[in-house]
């Protein structure tokens, strides 16, 4: 599973176009921040029981 580094200022940019201009710069913030430098990649695991339960499909990731 790949999973991306960080976001590009430009993809932070166009996801804040819809925002006020006060939560631009802290949004931008957040969408290219390089959190998952720190963050270890792990796979999904279902959860046979609670699947069951609800009748779908739950895969939780940890």
């Amino acid at each position: 599973m790949q999973v991306q580094s960080s976001r590009t200022a430009a993809e932070a940019e166009t996801c804040a176009e819809t925002l006020p201009a006060q939560q631009t710069d802290y949004l931008r913030l957040i969408l290219t921040a390089r959190v998952y430098d720190a963050a270890r990649e792990t796979e999904l695991e279902r959860a046979p029981n609670l699947s069951t339960r609800l009748r779908n499909t739950v895969l939780l990731k940890r």
